[in-house]
């Protein structure tokens, strides 16, 4: 029989350059809609990966889309017409709050590091609705490539 190691609390660093930090924030977003049961942003980023999926025609991929989405909503028993569940609804999965969070967390640096609008929703703070403590970023170095330290 395998034993179970004890969970601990321990942190990891990461160095990352710009671009990676973009697509772990892109990466976090998605994984936190679709623990909403929000798939359109999610077939959006496919269809711009993928443009020739579906003959190139993004109606088809909508509708697709619509229709899945709609046994997921019917599924979580979503109870409102924004067509996906808030990430503080108490159905939405903990994984996909804890995405959110350190997307926000992300979102932040790369705002303050590039000089957004106060008013850009990339300012929106994390909410901490994850059961794990808030991670550190800071952007480490100025360079023409920078590194974010995750």
């Amino acid at each position: 029989m395998a034993r179970r190691k004890k969970k601990t609390h321990a942190t990891y660093g990461l160095r990352c350059t710009r671009d990676q930090v973009i697509i772990l924030e892109r990466s976090l977003e998605m994984f936190a809609r679709l623990g909403m049961g929000h798939l359109r942003p999610v077939g959006e980023l496919l269809y711009d990966l993928h443009p020739r999926m579906f003959g190139g025609n993004i109606r088809i991929m909508h509708s697709l889309l619509r229709t899945v989405q709609d046994i997921v909503l019917y599924d979580l028993a979503t109870p409102f017409g924004a067509g996906h569940r808030g990430i503080g609804d108490p159905a939405v999965h903990p994984a996909a709050k804890v995405a959110y969070d350190l997307q926000k967390i992300i979102q932040n640096v790369v705002a303050e590091a590039e000089d957004m609008p106060v008013a850009s929703l990339w300012r929106d703070q994390p909410l901490h609705l994850g059961s794990e403590p808030l991670a550190h970023c800071e952007r480490t170095c100025e360079s023409s490539s920078p590194a974010v330290e995750v």
